[in-house]
């Protein structure tokens, strides 16, 4: 049985993917009573984000209870047309109910050492040592199903972007 899943078009896996991020919130904001997810940056996510906003999949959803964080994020303002952390809340964050303090971006416009070391230090502030919750687990998806991840910030020199 193949892990992948083939969409006729980019709209169809846009509903899957807001479908499935739902989904997994649901069941973690009943089990755990938190959910905390790592977004993605660049253009491809950006449809899956906006469907989240609609009201078909935001009022499902107990945004007291998620927290955001990114899974990277160029060294640049959060405001430049660039950022990961722009996008995301342009087309997701502004516009639902999530708490500012439950938004856990990069600070991209710091030097890369500085934000690495300011990021893992928000990721072991807010998921724990480790990167687990204190009291609940993050989990992430693997081939095997769901599974505990642990995070560690760094930093990487990206050539075809011309920068960090």
């Amino acid at each position: 049985m193949s892990d992948f899943k083939v969409y006729p078009d980019t709209a169809s896996l846009a509903r899957a993917a807001a479908e499935h991020f739902a989904t997994l919130a649901e069941r973690s904001l009943e089990r755990r009573g938190c959910f905390a997810v790592a977004l993605a940056g660049g253009s491809t996510p950006r449809s899956t984000y906006a469907l989240l906003a609609c009201d078909r999949f935001a009022s499902r959803l107990d945004w007291s209870r998620i927290h955001a964080f990114w899974s990277d994020e160029r060294c640049v303002s959060p405001d430049h047309p660039d950022s990961n952390y722009r996008m995301a809340r342009e087309a997701l964050l502004d516009r639902v109910p999530i708490p500012r303090t439950n938004v856990h971006r990069i600070e991209g416009e710091l030097p890369p050492h500085r934000a690495a070391g300011a990021y893992q230090a928000e990721l072991e502030r807010v998921l724990g040592p480790g990167g687990r919750f204190a009291t609940s687990s993050c989990w992430a998806w693997g081939r095997r199903g769901i599974r505990h991840r642990s995070f560690q910030a760094a930093r990487r020199f990206t050539s075809g972007h011309g920068g960090w």
